[in-house]
């Protein structure tokens, strides 16, 4: 069984539930390839590979979730990100967050 669904609906739907502008969401194949990002990258689709990461690498194992520090993909800033496979489909949800970001607060007091 084969579904189509617009990028557009993923993008729309992802930026609507951002927590800030630091957020990034991705929808991930099983395999680590990206198929929808927030802050869209539309260059990056379906070539971008994650599977290099330590996190992605866990969930492509079977893990059902995995969560740590990230610099993926290769040198991009520090974030803190969350993974999940989503039960019943080859597909992996990650949501991160900048580390500046996620210390912003601490460091100002």
């Amino acid at each position: 069984m084969t579904a189509a669904i617009r990028l557009s609906y993923f993008e729309d739907f992802y930026r609507s539930i951002a927590l800030g502008a630091d957020s990034g969401i991705a929808l991930l194949r099983r395999d680590g390839k990206a198929l929808a990002l927030y802050p869209s990258v539309h260059d990056e689709i379906g070539g971008l590979s994650l599977a290099q990461s330590p996190l992605v690498r866990r969930v492509i194992a079977g893990a059902d979730k995995a969560s740590g520090f990230t610099a993926e993909p290769a040198g991009a800033a520090p974030r803190l990100a969350d993974l999940h496979a989503v039960r019943g489909f080859p597909l992996i949800v990650s949501v991160s967050e900048g580390i500046d970001t996620i210390f912003a607060v601490w460091r100002r007091d």
